[in-house]
């Protein structure tokens, strides 16, 4: 999975910015969605649901709106960014846990960087 994850300063407000834009290596799923939430500063934004394929298209922004001085504080607390990602079923609404990724806040780059995260599994098995 590629992440961007970077900081840009509007207005003096300086706001931390993650785009999920691609994955790879997903089992494919027919009747399943890809979900990912993430979660810092007790906030918790999701993303839509994209198709269960091998090769998802996320193109999809996460974005906390955050002071230049309250982002040095998270930094130096190191506060992490949990990213979660589930395979929801279209036909009965589950929620199933398929992996997560822990990034360091204190390594986000002023400007986009892309970067590959390998997604931790929680027990993720395909049913077929």
């Amino acid at each position: 999975m590629s992440i961007y994850l970077a900081g840009s300063v509007i207005d003096g407000i300086l706001m931390e910015l993650m785009v999920l834009c691609s994955g790879k290596s997903f089992p494919k799923r027919k009747s399943y969605e890809l979900v990912f939430e993430a979660r810092f500063d007790g906030e918790l934004l999701g993303t839509d649901g994209v198709n269960h394929t091998e090769n998802p298209e996320i193109t999809q922004e996460l974005a906390w709106q955050i002071s230049r001085k309250s982002l040095q504080q998270h930094k130096l607390q190191r506060t992490p960014i949990k990213i979660l990602c589930y395979a929801l079923d279209t036909r009965s609404s589950v929620k199933e846990q398929i992996g997560y990724i822990v990034l360091d806040l204190r390594s986000a780059p002023e400007k986009p960087v892309s970067q590959h995260f390998i997604i931790q599994p929680t027990f993720y098995f395909t049913k077929q």
